[in-house]
């Protein structure tokens, strides 16, 4: 029921309608009133047992929410009920499927009311050995220990105020089913009234299983908790409308991350195969240690191995700025391509940085690589890589998580890419002056290399050019500031020295060997010398131009599948179920304003679940 689910949701509920269609069952018995959500209903539709208007007066002063995944046994999904819906208050007599379902009615009514409910104690029976007996009782049961000095090294935690409330309800096994037996009201103590407080009685601050797929989803994409619990705050309408809080979504997403450990490394190995099987030239190599544990490991995709020979100029490495939760510091291979873009070219795991290890790492990269050296290393690594690795990737993720993200990032290198592409090919800039040779870089270089040089194009008009003497083979200039300090450069002067001849211009800031564009300086002196018709062929790089028409990028065969292909039916129902949310929320708004409003939602709410109950049914 997506709609009802939706709003339900929105005040922390459960899809009410299949939980009661999971626990309806037809008596065969001839004359016997039918039996919904586990326990009797007369033919009107009115549960069997106590319903005076008093009782349920007083339930309303005095009722809560849900039990922690903690407390119970992680099968049942106990989960607290909507705001609007008024649960039943149990009676001795009322009838359940299953002790689960009975603890779940339980739950609701203390969501209601205002309190925690904890599993007391469950009992077997001597004859079969089989479960016949649960007790569960308000979380307040009990009395304090006398008080105890608490030792220096252990955390004082925060105590739960025991006030030895005799609150409880009894259920025992009646032949197939189970029947409540005793029940006790009345709890001695004050009850949270403020329904924003509820969720955080333990019993009630537990995630709905609907939310935790779309947590999941959140989580996949290196969200924090605080991050999380900000868009399910904007789905719910606000974040005192969640039913749970941070730290909730922290414990969840802490246990995935622990899963994640446990299958950690064999798993990460079967992941290898299975992009080998759609990427056969996926490339990854281990190296295992005396004891059969993995000490050196490296991969890199087949379009990082295909691009390298263009790029294979100077590559970056560096294994200081991270390391992983096995303490084995990350070696990412990064280049730069065409349009001034870091790119990844392989990632590996050391066990640590001895010489060894560097030897195999670099040995299994040149063997990916098909023994292309490349031509400069530099071992400062670039900065927006850093950055990025240190964002879609956490140093405590296991190493199955770090290679997703690893190849999170790759995606968004490859769309970043495609705009750039798609720019080259569809757009076109004004130039800023009149010179032919801004026009010839126009023309040869991708479109950041050539908006790059532009702004060393502009900054010819900060200097001034003084003739200082002559060598063999031309002549000496110096370039100064007209005024203050130039970005990029500061206050200082520079020398170039001009062979117009040979085309040949070397300025001492060295930008051109750095960059691989000519510096200001440089293109200052040949607008003096009016040499400006023609940016020098030996100037221009390979690895900065346009790709030729007749170069096809490689074909990636696992985009191919996926190009026009829609989302699967879970993902849609994941959508649909974050539309619903937000615009139940918005609708809650307002329903929210009077009693009269409050009842034109419950209203609406009663004909979706009879409406979905009888789709379900056709």
């Amino acid at each position: 029921m997506p709609r009802a689910r939706g709003f339900e949701y929105w005040f922390g509920g459960i899809d009410l309608n299949a939980t009661l269609e999971a626990s309806t069952s037809t008596d065969q018995h001839a004359g016997q009133p039918p039996e919904v959500g586990g326990h009797r209903v007369d033919p009107q539709g009115d549960e069997a047992g106590p319903s005076n208007n008093d009782q349920q007066a007083d339930s309303r002063a005095r009722t809560g929410v849900t039990l922690s995944s903690e407390e119970s046994d992680g099968e049942a999904e106990v989960e607290s009920t909507p705001e609007g819906y008024v649960p039943k208050v149990p009676f001795v007599g009322m009838m359940f499927d299953t002790p689960d379902l009975a603890l779940q009615h339980y739950n609701r009514y203390a969501h209601h009311v205002g309190f925690s409910v904890k599993i007391e104690s469950s009992r077997r029976c001597a004859k079969d050995g089989e479960l016949d007996n649960f007790f569960y009782v308000c979380n307040k049961s009990g009395k304090h220990r006398e008080e105890e000095a608490v030792p220096v090294k252990q955390r004082n935690r925060k105590l739960t105020v025991l006030t030895d409330c005799k609150a409880k309800l009894r259920v025992k096994r009646d032949g197939a089913r189970w029947k409540v037996t005793e029940f006790v009201e009345v709890h001695p103590h004050e009850v949270i009234d403020k329904f924003a407080l509820k969720k955080y009685l333990r019993s009630h601050n537990k995630i709905p299983a609907e939310e935790k797929k779309f947590i999941d989803l959140l989580h996949e994409v290196n969200l924090t908790s605080g991050r999380i619990m900000e868009i399910m705050g904007e789905l719910y309408g606000s974040k005192q409308n969640v039913p749970y809080n941070s730290k909730t979504v922290s414990n969840y997403t802490a246990k995935l991350g622990n899963y994640d450990r446990i299958k950690d490394i064999p798993e990460l190995l079967e992941y290898f195969e299975e992009i080998k099987k759609d990427d056969p030239r996926f490339f990854y190599k281990f190296k295992l240690d005396a004891e059969n544990k993995v000490e050196n490991l490296f991969w890199v995709d087949s379009k990082a191995r295909d691009v390298y020979p263009l790029y294979n100029d100077c590559i970056s490495f560096d294994t200081t700025f991270m390391t992983n939760q096995y303490n084995m510091p990350c070696a990412p291979f990064i280049g730069i391509n065409r349009y001034g873009q870091s790119i990844q070219l392989g990632c590996g795991f050391v066990r640590n940085e001895s010489s060894v290890n560097f030897v195999w790492l670099f040995e299994r990269f040149l063997e990916a690589m098909d023994g292309l050296h490349p031509l400069n290393i530099i071992t400062d690594q670039d900065a927006a890589i850093r950055t990025a690795i240190l964002i879609y990737v956490h140093p405590h993720d296991s190493l199955v998580r770090f290679f997703k993200q690893y190849m999170k990032l790759q995606e968004i290198i490859d769309v970043t890419e495609d705009a750039h592409e798609f720019d080259g090919d569809e757009k076109t800039v004004r130039l800023w002056g009149d010179f032919p040779m801004e026009k010839q870089i126009l023309q040869t270089y991708t479109m950041p290399i050539y908006n790059r040089f532009q702004l060393e194009l502009h900054k010819i008009t900060s200097y001034n050019v003084r003739d200082i003497g002559v060598i063999e083979q031309g002549s000496i200039h110096e370039v100064f500031p007209i005024q203050g300090s130039v970005r990029g450069y500061g206050r200082r002067s520079y020398r170039v020295d001009a062979d117009v001849a040979n085309e040949i211009y070397n300025c001492e800031c060295c930008k051109i060997n750095r960059d691989g564009i000519l510096c200001c300086h440089a293109m200052k002196v040949m607008s003096h010398l009016g040499m400006v018709t023609k940016y020098p062929e030996h100037y221009i790089l390979p690895r900065w131009c346009l790709p030729p028409p007749d170069i096809v990028a490689p074909r990636d065969e696992r985009q191919e599948k996926h190009v026009g292909q829609k989302l699967s039916r879970k993902d849609m129902r994941l959508l649909r179920y974050g539309n619903l949310c937000s615009d139940f929320a918005k609708l809650a708004v307002g329903l929210a304003a009077s009693e009269k409003t409050n009842e034109i939602a419950e209203q609406h709410m009663r004909a979706m679940e009879k409406e979905m109950a009888d789709l379900k049914k056709s």
